[in-house]
């Protein structure tokens, strides 16, 4: 049986809260920057070697900047949220607490299961914020976890699903510009609605950062109350 050691969270509770923020930030000004862009633009889809695009405003560098920049935190977070996850998924462990179901290398293994993912996450998550108690009990109120995690999951499969959506219903016009040779297809309204849809995706994107800021918080705050308590006697691991 592996042996975990108990440890403070606080500092990367704070560090990663400031993250999840900025991150949050960061995918609702993208949204709301490329909602901009693409309503005020045309989309043309080349057919044939002879097609060419239709003449757009390039985007400018403030959307580009953002969108890059905001890629690096969100990879940064992502990193951060995974190693406070699992300190404090050891916590528990090293506590002795009974009938724990996820442990400290699951509650990061999970994230990257196929179809897994879309729950064992939430259950590792819950499980820390039920069980972060001095004494190991079920705490019944699970705060905020569930909101985010909706939140979440909408924020990411939402805009792939309008992209579905908005192009699936295209593939007669497909075929028909393919028979008669044309020598494009004007997609411009199906990418302002993918724009808006994505915008909103973007809003709900910063609504679940929020929200994990709180659930990050709640059980940053009730594991130091963990840490604190002394230590229960382990005859069974010699301590």
């Amino acid at each position: 049986m592996k042996v975990y050691r108990v440890r403070s969270i606080d500092s990367l509770g704070r560090a990663l809260a400031i993250m999840l923020g900025l991150t949050g930030a960061f995918n609702l000004v993208n949204g709301l920057t490329n909602l901009a862009y693409w309503r005020s633009n045309r989309f043309v889809l080349p057919l044939g070697e002879e097609s060419v695009f239709a003449s757009t405003v390039p985007q400018g560098a403030f959307p580009q900047a953002v969108s890059t920049i905001g890629g690096f935190v969100a990879i940064a977070t992502i990193v951060v949220w995974m190693i406070w996850q699992h300190h404090a998924t050891a916590n528990l462990w090293a506590r002795g607490f009974q009938s724990l179901q996820i442990t400290p290398g699951w509650s990061v293994g999970w994230w990257f299961v196929p179809f897994a993912n879309l729950v064992m996450p939430y259950v590792a998550v819950r499980e820390v914020d039920r069980r972060s108690r001095t004494d190991g009990q079920f705490r019944t109120d699970t705060g905020p976890v569930g909101w985010w995690w909706a939140a979440f999951l909408v924020s990411v499969f939402l805009p792939f699903v309008s992209f579905f959506f908005a192009f699936g219903s295209q593939i007669d016009r497909f075929g028909d510009a393919v028979r008669t040779s044309a020598p494009s297809i004007d997609l411009t309204i199906q990418m302002r609605q993918i724009a808006a849809v994505q915008a909103f995706a973007g809003v709900l994107s910063a609504v679940a950062a929020a929200l994990a800021i709180l659930v990050v918080q709640r059980i940053t705050r009730h594991q130091e109350d963990v840490v604190r308590a002394p230590m229960p006697v382990r005859p069974d691991l010699g301590w």
